[in-house]
């Protein structure tokens, strides 16, 4: 947050980049400030003092709430998506890529990043649900799991969930994680039916550069033979091809 106060914000409409504190500090001020103030903030900790009043707000669930006000880190998920144009077109100026391949990589790291994100979401309904009787995550052997052994697990069901195989061994079983769960499954189908178009169009690009590629090796190997092109030139110029 206070090195926030010192980077420098691109204006989306203009692209003029802001370089003057003043007005980084009010721009902050503004909005993302408070977003990351309130998710920063140990609500968990003051809800497990021992006073009568806060026995009384875990006794009614309201100390669960710090869990949904951490999640209000998520809405720099906008602002992430909001200038991943910019972004990648610089990635895909200084790498060279062509627009089937920027399309992949760009699939790719977002779909890395849900599945992160999903995965961590179905930890959290698990424990925000704790007290439903059956949910995956207080059962054996979830029960004993760490941290690690969970995001794993997690990470499993997700994949499983998006790629529609569902062994069943881990399932929903609160009306929450159905929900999230079909979202996952829709999700899933969806970047199915996108990473097939963009590998289609791809490998379609690939096939057409090669067979003009092809062609122009053949009409240089014509040229070779009858104008009698020496052996020196005609390998700068197949290699320049």
């Amino acid at each position: 947050m206070f090195l926030t106060f010192f980077t420098a914000v691109t204006y989306h409409k203009t692209q003029i980049i802001e370089t003057n504190k003043r007005k980084i500090a009010i721009l902050y001020l503004k909005f993302w400030f408070w977003i990351d103030l309130i998710s920063i903030l140990p609500f968990d900790l003051l809800m497990m003092s021992g006073n009568n009043a806060n026995v009384l707000l875990r006794f009614a669930k309201i100390g669960k709430l710090y869990k949904l006000i951490r999640l209000s880190r998520l809405a720099k998920l906008f602002k992430l998506l909001k200038g991943q144009n910019a972004v990648f077109s610089q990635f895909s100026n200084s790498m060279q890529l062509s627009s089937g391949v920027e399309r992949l990589v760009f699939i790719g790291i977002f779909s890395i990043f849900f599945l992160h994100i999903s995965s961590c979401m179905f930890v959290f309904l698990a424990v925000f649900d704790d007290d439903v009787e059956g949910v995956w995550r207080f059962s054996d052997p979830y029960l004993y799991y760490g941290a690690f052994d969970l995001y794993i697990t997690s990470i499993y069901w997700t994949v499983t969930t998006m790629s529609t195989v569902g062994y069943g061994d881990i399932s929903a079983h609160t009306t929450m994680e159905r929900i999230f769960a079909i979202i996952i499954m829709i999700t899933g189908v969806l970047a199915f039916n996108l990473i097939s178009g963009a590998l289609g169009a791809l490998i379609t690009n690939y096939d057409s550069s090669q067979a003009a590629l092809q062609e122009k090796l053949l009409f240089l190997n014509n040229m070779k033979t009858k104008y009698k092109i020496t052996n020196e030139l005609y390998f700068n110029i197949k290699k320049a091809l």
